[in-house]
């Protein structure tokens, strides 16, 4: 793990490209169209809980930047078959995580930002 924390800022910016150059643009045109045809969903809201979902599905090993952090795992040192099925699990584990909490953030209310828009 020593190898890819040498690589972090450069996995974070793929991600970060990843997630922005693919996610957003296609989602973001779509909850507008939700916005307009469900008058309770607030538009803030949606984009929120979008961009923070993203950012927290995007280390999935099923995602760009989870298969970024794999590779470059392995491509810097040798790993057997058995630490990259640990690596694979614990990523999607810890992406399932993040994507429940900003679920139950979204149904406390938290991506409505106060109410300020």
């Amino acid at each position: 793990m020593e190898m890819v924390r040498t690589f972090l800022p450069q996995i974070s910016l793929l991600v970060l490209v990843a997630v922005i150059a693919v996610v957003m643009p296609t989602l973001y045109p779509i909850s507008a169209e939700i916005c307009q045809r469900f008058a309770s969903v607030n538009y803030v809201e949606m984009i929120a809980a979008i961009t923070a979902t993203s950012f927290a599905a995007a280390i999935s090993p099923l995602s760009t930047g989870g298969a970024i952090i794999m590779s470059s795992y392995s491509s810097a040192q040798e790993t057997t078959t058995g630490e990259m099925n640990k690596m694979f699990y614990t990523l999607f584990l810890l992406s399932v995580g993040n994507v429940c909490v900003n679920v139950l953030m979204s149904a406390l209310g938290v991506f409505s930002l106060g109410g300020l828009f």
